[in-house]
Formats: structure tokens, sequence, C-alpha cells
């Protein structure tokens, strides 16, 4: 039976506030509560919006498949909840399955999805599972579902983005102890979804209790990624052939058991930290087996159970040369390596009730990449996912920059993202353009009004072959090119 809401029928839907769904759906439905009977989807041509307050039982296994357009955008004080009544596998739901390109321009925000159970024969993603769809999820929780991979979240070959996301509660598992990303599975080289300020904890899998990277590309921005279970290796991530990119990040009280056991485990990857927190695990911090063209940089690993950094026999040559070995000292006077990274309590808050914020004596302070965007006090980065609020000594106007520039964007080489920071003097008219190697323009990035200060874009690259590209700044009588190289 297909459902196309008329505004008539919408109106007494919202009074009624009760119904029960099956099929294909379009138009628009909620507030209220609806059960699902059987499978329910959005078809490629059409569009479902769903109001605050609406909530989908799911009175069985079924899933949600959507290759249109599903818009579902509640508010802080009325979620739009997926869920189901019981607790018993295989009847719980099946999760959210965003399927082909069709679906890529869904919005999700405000949203609550629960007790999604996927076993065979889909397997993965227990709430969202995105394939060759780059939706976006904003302010949502994802908490207390099941599935081989990907126990709240699957990215494959995609890049969708999620921004203050709560994943917790999450778990992946099978009989042969082949469930890989509790809290999310990224997995195909098309993979680039991109993580920002968002919290994934307590969720625990075979191997990547909090994150599972498998041939995939993610990006991590100002994540918090806390007391997940790998039971095998890679409490907080496991990457397998990967090259990931935590920035900002604070990895805290995460546990491996067997195996390789360690926090963040790496193998054949080259994954890319910067200024990120690694501590108070029980666990070792980091592991590299053959990950040598990793980067390590500006990072604060300290008090994790079995060592902070460990290599495959024992042997340095698995990670990159001369990690973790104190060499210098970094702009504070601390003692770090090569890579400026330093050893030392991050000294937050209250880890006990999950507060990861900085104390005024942390060393972490001012002792990020100068090279990342400056807090929004005006000072150097801190490392990790909160800043540490400093009072500014002069007026925030003479803080602003003084020239145009275009910095060196970061990473360079770079997997498909990487951040471009540059600094407006005066507000008026900028334009950030990319070019290939034979002039010929393949994206622009901004092209308006621009306020003074500095600023920070990312370019996702996924969809451009390796080589060599340019970016060109233009503003009032200022142009400047920076040279970048993508890598895949």
């Amino acid at each position: 039976m297909r459902y196309v809401l008329t505004l008539s029928l919408f109106l007494s839907l919202a009074q009624a506030s009760v119904g029960q769904l099956s099929g294909p759906l379009s138009g628009m439905l909620g507030p209220g509560v609806y059960h699902i009977v059987d499978t329910i989807s959005v078809e490629s041509i059409d569009t479902l919006r769903l109001l605050p307050g609406t909530t989908f039982t799911f009175d069985g296994g079924y899933p949600f498949r959507i290759y249109g357009t599903l818009l579902a955008e509640g508010t802080e004080r009325d979620l739009i909840v997926f869920t189901t009544d019981t607790l018993v596998n295989p009847y719980r739901w099946r999760g959210l399955r965003f399927e082909g390109p069709g679906s890529s321009g869904c919005r999700l925000s405000h949203c609550h999805m629960n007790r999604g159970y996927v076993d065979w024969p889909e397997y993965a993603g227990g709430a969202i599972y995105c394939l060759r769809s780059s939706p976006t999820f904003a302010s949502c929780t994802i908490v207390n579902n099941t599935a081989t991979w990907g126990g709240g979240v699957v990215c494959n070959a995609c890049s969708p983005a999620f921004e203050n996301c709560l994943i917790s509660g999450n778990a992946a598992t099978d009989e042969m102890g082949f469930g890989v990303g509790g809290g999310v599975y990224v997995v195909d080289s098309a993979s680039h979804p991109i993580f920002t300020k968002c919290k994934i904890t307590g969720n625990w899998a075979d191997r990547g209790g909090g994150i599972g990277c498998h041939l995939s590309s993610p990006t991590f921005i100002e994540c918090t990624i806390a007391d997940n279970l790998g039971w095998f290796d890679g409490g907080g991530t496991s990457c397998a052939l990967s090259s990931p990119t935590f920035t900002n990040c604070s990895f805290q009280g995460n546990l491996s058991y067997y195996n390789y056991p360690a926090v963040v485990y790496c193998w054949q990857s080259s994954v890319i930290f910067n200024s990120t927190v690694i501590a108070f695990s029980n666990s070792p911090g980091v592991f590299f087996y053959n990950s040598e063209m990793s980067q390590f940089n500006y990072c604060d690993v300290f008090g994790n159970s079995g060592g902070n950094i460990m290599f495959w026999n024992n042997d340095p040559s698995n990670g990159p040369a001369g990690l973790g070995e104190l060499a210098t000292t970094n702009a504070n006077g601390d003692s770090c390596d090569a890579f400026f990274n330093i050893f030392l309590n991050p000294m937050f808050v209250d880890t006990a009730i999950g507060d990861f914020h900085l104390m005024d004596e942390s060393p972490c302070i001012d002792a990020g990449a100068p090279t990342l965007p400056l807090d929004p006090d005006s000072t150097i980065a801190d490392i990790g996912a909160f800043y540490y609020h400093q009072s500014a000594a002069e007026p925030p106007a003479i803080l602003l920059p003084t020239t145009y520039a275009l910095y060196p964007n970061w990473p360079n080489p770079f997997n498909s993202t990487t951040m471009i920071r540059y600094d407006v003097p005066s507000a008026g008219k900028v334009s950030l353009t990319m070019f290939n190697l034979l002039g010929q323009r393949v994206a622009t990035l901004f092209d308006r009004h621009q306020l003074a200060g500095s600023h920070t874009i990312a370019w996702n690259a996924s969809s451009l072959p390796s080589g060599l590209y340019f970016c060109r700044m233009n503003a009032v009588g200022f142009v400047q090119t920076r040279k970048m190289l993508l890598v895949k």
C-alpha cells in the first residue's frame, strides 16, 4: 500500500497521533506515534518529511529503506524517534538503510535511534547503514543497537557528515569473533565520512570497540572516543589498510583484552593523528604494524596500561621513525619527541563523570599544532577535543589578522580530505578555487562575502584522481596559490 499524504490527511493524522504504516511513504507525517507493521521505504523519486515529535515504533524485524529523500528534522525538545518495543532478537527493527546516491540529500537532526538489530543476510549497520549515500546527521543519538559490523553506524563507499552526535552503547559481534566497529564501521576506499564534535562512548566489538576502519579514510574532528571495549584489539579504534584522520580528539578509558590489545590499533595503515590525547586506558596506547607512513604530531599520550606506544616485534620501524623518543622541547618548554608529541598527564577536569575539559595547569594548553585554526579565545590550538579558555589580555579587535594569507593545507599530502586555513583582515569578497595540473578548475570552495578573521574550510577531493592540485585565494588586491598533493 502506498501512502501519498495530502494536507487534509496529514491534519487528520496529526490530530489522531496514532497510525500503522507499511510500504513506500512520501509527503509529511507527524507528530505522533506510528506503528510499523512491515518494511517501509522512501522511493528514489519521493520525499518524506517527518515533523518534530514523530515516533516510528517497529512492531517486528523490519528495515526502513531510503532510496529518495528523508527529511527528519526534530528539535531539542521534540525529537524524532526510531525504535522498537521488543528487546528480543531478531524481532527488533533493522535500521535506517540509505541505499544509493538518490538518498544523499537526506537530512536528519535531533533524531533518536535505538534498539536496532541487524543479522543475516545484511549483517551491517544496527541503526544507520549508508551505501553509496552521503546524508547529513546533526545532534542525533544512536544508542543500544547491534550488528555484526557497525553496531551503530556503517559507512560503505560514501561520505556522510555527522555533527554533534552521540554514538553510545552499541555492539558489533558474532559467534566467530568477526564483529568490527561497535560504534562506527567505515569500509571501502570510496568512504570519506566526517565526524565533528561527536561522542563515541561505551560501545564494544570484537575489534574496534569505538571505531573500525577497513580500506577507508574517515575524518574525526573534536570527537571524544571514550570507555569503548575491543575484545581483541582497538578498544578505541582498529584500523586496517586505512588512512583515518583524528584532529583535536580525546581518547580516554578505552580497553582491549586479547590478541594485540591497544587503544589504537594500526595494521598496514597510514593513520594521521594531530593534537589528540590518548590517555588513561586499561590497554597500551597505540600499536603499529607496518604503519610507518602514519603521522603522529602534537599529541599527548599518557597513562595507558602496558605502555603508551608499541611496535610489532618491538621494532620501531613499524611506525613513524623517532616516535616517542624525547629529543627536544615544545613551545611550552615541555619535553617532547621530534614530532612535538608530549607524554604528560593531560589533566582532565573529571574523567569519572566524562568531563574531558582541561584544567588550567594542563600541559596540553597551547601545545597543539600551530598550523591549526586558533582556539575561540584566539590562542594557539590546545591538544584534545575541548580547549581551555584563556582570558585575553588584549581586546579581541587587535587579534584580527592584519594581512591576507593562505596557509599550507593540513595534512599535505592528503587522502581525500584536507583542511585549508586563510586570513581575512577586513570584510569583503573572497574566493577559494581549486585547479588541477592542467589549470582546469575542479572545485570552488568559497566565493562570497567573508567577515574579517581566521577561517578554515575542508576540501573533500574523494571524487578526483591522485595528483597535484592548486588552491588559489582571491580577495581585494590579493592573490595567493598553494600546492596540494592528493594521494589515494
